[in-house]
Parts: C-alpha cells; sequence; structure tokens
C-alpha cells in the first residue's frame, strides 16, 4: 500500500490526500542540544533545533525579518536567534527581543517564525509540513532514504 507512514501515537491528520502527513525528516541523533541543523524536506528549506528541555523543533528555515537562515543562528536559553541581526525567537516561534535592545521583552506580537508540527517517534524526528499536492509523501519510507536531510 502506498499509504504515508505515520509514528505511532501520533494522529492522522483527516482523509484528504493533500493533508500534510507525518514524515520522517532525519534521524533524533543528528540534532544535537545547542545547535540549529538545517534540513530538506522534499525541496523545502527547514531548521531543526532543540531548546533548553530538549524538546524538537522544526521550522522553515528563514528569519521573518530579513529571510535569512535560521539554521546559521544560534540555540541558547530555549531561544533560537538569527545570526545576521539576533532577532530571537521562542518555541512557539514569537520573537522576544533583539540582542542589546533596550525595548519590552516581546517586540511585535505580528513577527513570528513559520512552525511546524514535531514529535520524536522510534529515533526519528517527523515533522507535518504542509506540501504543495505534487509533493505529498506516498511512500514515506523511501522518501526517508532519498529526499530528506540532516545537513
Amino acid at each position: 500500500m502506498n499509504e504515508p507512514l505515520n509514528p505511532p501515537d501520533l494522529p492522522n491528520p483527516t482523509s484528504q490526500e493533500d493533508a500534510p502527513r507525518w514524515t520522517p525528516l532525519c534521524a533524533s541523533s543528528d540534532v544535537a542540544e545547542n545547535r540549529a541543523r538545517a534540513a530538506t524536506l522534499d525541496g523545502k528549506q527547514l531548521v531543526v533545533w532543540r531548546d533548553g528541555e530538549g524538546g524538537i523543533h522544526v521550522w522553515d528555515d528563514r528569519c521573518p525579518h530579513r529571510g535569512e537562515t535560521l539554521s546559521d543562528g544560534v540555540v541558547a536559553g530555549g531561544l533560537i536567534a538569527c545570526a545576521s541581526h539576533g532577532w530571537r525567537f521562542d518555541v512557539n516561534g514569537q520573537q522576544i527581543r533583539l540582542i542589546n535592545s533596550t525595548q519590552s521583552a516581546r517586540c511585535d506580537a505580528k513577527i513570528h517564525a513559520t512552525v511546524h508540527d514535531a514529535h520524536e517517534r522510534n529515533g526519528y524526528v517527523w515533522v507535518r509540513v504542509p506540501l504543495a499536492r505534487a509533493a505529498v509523501v506516498k511512500d514515506a519510507r523511501a522518501s526517508a532514504a532519498s529526499h530528506h536531510e540532516c545537513a
């Protein structure tokens, strides 16, 4: 059967064929603490990182400020910071504060990174990312070996 692979204990989205499905992105061991990693899922650039408690996060690899890659940034204190201008984001993708800023702790509630559902199961990071209809994974086992990688 060519159904997308779903990890145990994670719900299937809906019965719609083009709905986002849980897809293995990379091995859990590929994502070290205090380090952001670039990853690619069917051509979509993502960043994978762990918060201060070891929780896994997968986002679009793009800072909402000027589009720089977040995977080049710094992870510290449960936040990820863009390397270019120091914009920091919490685990929900909300901008928190600027480096050397005298502004309030919350900068702008409208500015946030694009966050995707992510979980760790069976030694893999699983992610649910909306993909174009043509890119819906039909055979996740084969795709995990050939299309998904952590840099």
